[in-house]
């Protein structure tokens, strides 16, 4: 009796969301739930243009070439993935197109993903988290912190 008494109490202060004395978790986090893609496209789109800045002047676009030297023209395919993490990491941030503009990335990233996964997980982390992030994008598109919204009046 006095353990159904005790079931009894613990589920009715967890369903008014006081099982710590008035405590709710992280609820209040709620009313910021729309900043949620904002934080990943910027988070985001600052990893691609750092890997598009390391490709063109630090590596160069001939040194990143002969990493992908068994493509054919390599340096086209170095050029093309520079100009797509470039562009498409500017636009994330500022979040124009982000669903379109996550497609061509989603394919950069898939290619790394398999060129790199003979060589294990230590090559292959970055672009696994990079697929599923702009997957999240995809679906969820730009989010109300965005050009996209405030200049074209909704997403596409």
């Amino acid at each position: 009796m006095y353990i159904k008494h005790l079931q009894s109490a613990g589920t009715e202060r967890i369903a008014r969301g006081s099982s710590m004395g008035g405590y709710k978790g992280l609820s209040f986090l709620e009313k910021y739930r729309g900043f949620a893609p904002a934080v990943l496209r910027l988070f985001l789109g600052a990893v691609f243009l750092s890997t598009a800045y390391m490709k063109a002047f630090i590596f160069t676009p001939q040194g990143f070439a002969q990493t992908i030297g068994f493509m054919p023209f390599p340096l086209f395919f170095a050029w093309l993935v520079i100009v797509c993490e470039g562009i498409g990491g500017l636009l994330l941030i500022l979040g124009l197109w982000v669903r379109w503009t996550s497609v061509p990335l989603l394919i950069v990233l898939l290619v790394a993903f398999f060129m790199n996964a003979p060589d294990g997980w230590s090559k292959v982390w970055l672009p696994f988290w990079g697929i599923g992030a702009l997957l999240a994008l995809l679906l969820w598109g730009a989010g109300r912190l965005s050009l996209e919204r405030k200049v074209l009046g909704k997403e596409r």
